[in-house]
């Protein structure tokens, strides 16, 4: 909590602080539910996360969705969070294995997720037309649901 915390107070951290405060929410969650989901953080070698410096708190959320709408009832979850530049830009993969966009399609509208859009879009403002937020739901060849994929493109500061 103590880090969440202090991350929401700063403008900018290190990919480092963001895949360590990731990686510190996903093991507390998985402690909450024994045997639920395994998860892994992936970062492009070309990436120096101590010296790449992000948003703080932008891909948590999502993260936070995988694990409450992305995990199925009846078999173990997986949530993989990875990180490679995408031009000059920042591109952050957040995927499950669960259900769907089923939980969606309900009236029910993600707060977290409009103000986690709202705050990536003013970050790109002024710059070319860019849809930082991408959400695609996975089939395979049969269109059966292999889960859920989220890419958000994370501006990146050199100080």
């Amino acid at each position: 909590m103590r880090s969440i915390l202090e991350q929401s107070r700063q403008k900018f951290i290190s990919l480092e602080e963001e895949i360590e405060g990731l990686k510190l929410y996903l093991e507390t969650e998985r402690m909450l539910r024994p045997n639920a989901f395994d998860f892994e953080i992936q970062v492009d070698e070309d990436i120096d996360p101590s010296f790449t410096r992000i948003p703080p708190m932008l891909v948590q959320p999502f993260v936070e969705n995988a694990i409450k709408h992305g995990i199925r009832r009846n078999e173990k979850g997986w949530i993989q969070v990875n990180f490679k530049w995408k031009g000059k830009f920042l591109q952050c993969g957040v995927h499950d294995n669960g259900p769907g966009f089923n939980m969606l399609k309900s009236a029910h509208k993600s707060a977290g997720l409009e103000v986690t859009k709202s705050r990536l879009q003013s970050y790109f403002s002024g710059l070319q037309k860019r849809d930082p937020l991408t959400l695609i739901e996975r089939k395979d060849e049969h269109g059966t649901v292999e889960g859920v994929s989220v890419y958000i493109v994370l501006p990146v500061v050199d100080e």
